[in-house]
């Protein structure tokens, strides 16, 4: 629908696309990091952070927060 169709109308984000465009973020600012990295090491552990950094925050598990 256009703007002109419907003025009055809003902009609704919902949780899905709020959290897809998060892990985009994360994505690319991964992705511009890495090549930045010294060693194959620091590079590996930004590459291995992945899924730590999606998951929720509020519950780690030990093994996530120490490697965070």
């Amino acid at each position: 629908m256009e703007k002109e169709q419907i003025p009055a109308a809003g902009i609704v984000n919902d949780k899905f696309h709020i959290v897809s465009d998060y892990n985009d973020v994360i994505d690319e600012i991964r992705s511009e990091e890495c090549p930045q990295a010294r060693n194959n090491e620091d590079k590996a552990f930004i590459k291995g952070q992945r899924f730590n950094l999606f998951k929720n925050p509020w519950n780690p598990k030990l093994g996530a927060k120490k490697s965070l």
